[in-house]
């Protein structure tokens, strides 16, 4: 995938070119939840791929957009993104999420 243009666009690709449309959300404390509100494991998600966002003209639109997948001994098969803030308008409930999960960022 070329170096992303914008978050919407980086999102509608992945779902038309690969078919990733479920979202996970960050809940109460760093806990990940799907569509439907059930939690997800971060122990059963690896990281993909990431993207970083950075506001051109205002600093709090930085955001990262990560790519999640249940790693192959998870209970249930997910593939996923994951869109949270960084930098000065990063919360601690997403810096929590983002911590749980293993990656190399």
């Amino acid at each position: 995938m070329p170096e992303p243009k914008s978050l919407s666009h980086t999102l509608e690709e992945l779902a038309t070119v690969y078919g990733i449309t479920e979202s996970l959300h960050i809940g109460e404390n760093g806990t990940l939840r799907d569509d439907q509100d059930h939690i997800i494991n971060p122990t059963e998600l690896e990281v993909v791929k990431t993207f970083r966002f950075e506001g051109e003209s205002n600093p709090s639109d930085m955001s990262i957009l990560l790519v999640l997948r249940s790693k192959s001994d998870a209970q249930h098969s997910l593939t996923a993104t994951l869109v949270a803030p960084f930098g000065a308008s990063a919360d601690t409930d997403s810096a929590k999420a983002i911590s749980s999960l293993e990656h190399d960022l």
